[in-house]
């Protein structure tokens, strides 16, 4: 029994030759490493740019673990919501001292940077 391929067309951006696609980050973007650099961004479907989110594999690695961290801290202390700006303040500073790429300031009003406006996304409950 052959086995069906589904072909999408996505646009990709400049350079798209050297981006390796590790999947979504939610249901528009997908997360892609340059194998060039490491640099992991995430790109919007259908967008022609990235947005860098960290700099490497192992600075994911330490974002995902201090996340979970954090859920593993709130199920045992319920904190979170007295504290939700001081602690989503707290993670962007750890993360900024060892990845500045993922902390990166925005340079105006359209340009969104993953992190840390998802550490202080309150409404949507990402802590």
């Amino acid at each position: 029994m052959s086995g069906l391929r589904v072909s999408v067309r996505r646009e990709t951006p400049a350079d798209g030759d050297r981006l390796i696609s590790l999947g979504s980050l939610v249901h528009d973007f997908e997360v892609v490493i340059d194998g060039r650099t490491g640099l992991l961004s995430y790109h919007e479907y259908g967008a022609g740019t990235t947005t860098p989110v960290n700099a490497d594999v192992s600075t994911l690695a330490f974002t995902v673990w201090m996340y979970n961290r954090q859920q593993n801290m709130e199920k045992e202390h319920d904190f979170t919501q007295d504290f939700y700006h001081q602690l989503a303040d707290t993670m962007v500073a750890v993360l900024a001292s060892v990845d500045p790429v993922a902390c990166l300031s925005a340079k105006n009003a359209d340009d969104y940077r993953y992190r840390p406006e998802v550490f202080h996304d309150e409404a949507g409950g990402v802590l």
